[in-house]
């Protein structure tokens, strides 16, 4: 019987360190207390630092900002700018709705930062955009993508 051995991204590139990001947005100043973003920063600080096959790339935050649009998240958006510029190979957000509420523009980004062979992981989803079931995953959610961002709640199951 032959073997099939998957590659995983967490293997060196080149025998070079993964540049690895962390975004993290908080909507409001409840959420930035105690249990949330601030949390969320230290717990990505530490998951990137500890991995020895990681070089930490930094840790991008947009705090008091919604998650509907892009527009007003410039973090987010000189996020997308460095990995153009070839700053990082992944970035770690804790979820999809972290990373934007709008099905739209988290298509739109996933897939440029793809292109550019830039992974996002979702941790609480366990999801990547390398997964190749990712772009059928977010279509089926962007309906309650839409239902969060008018205050409601998505499970994944």
């Amino acid at each position: 019987m032959e073997t099939i051995r998957i590659e995983k991204t967490e293997k060196k590139r080149n025998n070079k360190k993964i540049k690895v990001a962390a975004y993290v947005r908080g909507k409001s100043p409840s959420e930035i207390t105690a249990c949330s973003a601030l949390d969320h920063v230290q717990h990505f600080d530490s998951l990137i630092k500890n991995n020895p096959d990681w070089e930490f790339a930094g840790i991008y935050a947009d705090f008091n900002k919604s998650g509907i649009t892009v527009k007003n998240r410039p973090v987010f958006l000189r996020m997308i700018e460095d990995a153009k510029a070839g700053k990082m190979d992944v970035i770690l957000t804790r979820s999809i709705t972290r990373f934007s509420k709008d099905p739209y523009d988290l298509m739109k980004y996933t897939r440029l930062l793809k292109e550019m062979g830039v992974e996002v992981r979702f941790e609480n989803e366990m999801l990547s955009t390398m997964d190749c079931l990712f772009d059928s995953a977010i279509e089926c959610c962007g309906t309650s993508l839409k239902e969060q961002a008018k205050g409601g709640k998505m499970a994944w199951k």
